[in-house]
């Protein structure tokens, strides 16, 4: 309050025996450390970032050359910049030029032998995909994975985020492990994509005795139904509703998923929802086994009459 009228703040910290590290060291905004500079010193001048960020540009434009961050700083020095590889990383990194990043994996991969599942029964078999979601509020895609069963259509579980790492499917899948009946006999297909080929996914599955398997290069036909699943979502959800925030598109597709698997009717399954699939599958299983049951139990009982 006495500084904010005119006083020193020397003499504020004397006489209210306060140290002057409270007051001189405040963090300002939440953010600690140094505010990023927005000059750069060019040939003994000093220039705005926008004459690096065209600099930049006319690099990555360049008919041959491939730059990432480090060899464009090291061009730019050349050119006469006064500039160092963490700047050039900022600037880049916030207009979205700098290169994507390649995942290495080591290992080869479980390609499928057959391009349509044979599945007999629901939840043994599944395909997991991510689509890209435009959110008009922040003009940016937001990343949705879901998992769909191949047998019944239902869509097991899904993350909506903003990206979408390896530990998020990681931990989908162990957040799905109560739900399966046997969590080790249980298939899953996927595409190329950089979270389902990294070591630690590969791993999580290996562990659990899953059978991880991947659709070959540029075949979306190898895993038709979560391709078809991503069709309807854009057909029926998001072309014929507007939802401009992250928060109303996450909270929409968590009441679509509820709608899809237990009002939506599909041809597939004689016009039944996925729910009801399931429900109807699992009654009619439990009828054969009790007349099996009952069977047996009868040619028991004639044998030990005679």
């Amino acid at each position: 309050m006495f500084i904010e009228r005119g006083y020193m703040k020397k003499e504020v910290c004397r006489i209210t025996e306060i140290q002057r590290s409270v007051i001189y060291y405040l963090n300002k905004d939440n953010k600690p450390g140094r505010k990023p500079s927005v000059v750069t010193v060019f040939k003994n001048d000093t220039v705005p970032e926008e004459r690096v960020l065209t600099s930049v540009k006319d690099l990555l434009d360049h008919e041959f050359l491939s730059y990432g961050y480090f060899k464009i700083t090291k061009q730019l020095k050349i050119d006469g910049f006064v500039i160092n590889k963490k700047k050039v990383y900022r600037i880049m990194k916030n207009y979205n030029l700098l290169k994507p990043q390649r995942i290495r994996t080591s290992g080869k991969r479980n390609f499928i032998k057959f391009r349509k599942p044979v599945v007999e029964r629901p939840l043994t078999y599944f395909e997991m995909d991510i689509k890209y979601i435009y959110i008009p509020e922040e003009r940016r895609n937001a990343y949705l994975l879901s998992i769909i069963d191949v047998y019944s259509r239902k869509v097991i579980g899904h993350v909506f985020k903003r990206s979408v790492r390896k530990m998020d499917v990681i931990n989908l899948w162990q957040s799905l492990k109560s739900y399966l009946n046997d969590f080790k006999k249980i298939t899953i297909r996927n595409d190329n994509g950089s979270q389902f080929i990294a070591n630690d996914v590969r791993g999580y599955f290996h562990y659990h005795n899953i059978n991880h398997e991947f659709t070959n290069i540029a075949t979306p036909e190898d895993d038709g139904h979560i391709e078809a699943f991503h069709s309807i979502l854009e057909r029926k959800f998001l072309r014929r509703n507007d939802y401009t925030s992250f928060d109303e598109m996450k909270s929409a597709i968590w009441r679509f998923m509820k709608c899809y698997n237990e009002e939506r009717l599909h041809g597939s399954l004689n016009y039944r929802t996925p729910e009801q699939f399931i429900k109807d599958f699992n009654e009619n299983e439990s009828k054969i086994k009790l007349g099996n049951e009952n069977q047996i139990t009868e040619v028991c009982q004639t044998v030990s009459d005679l």
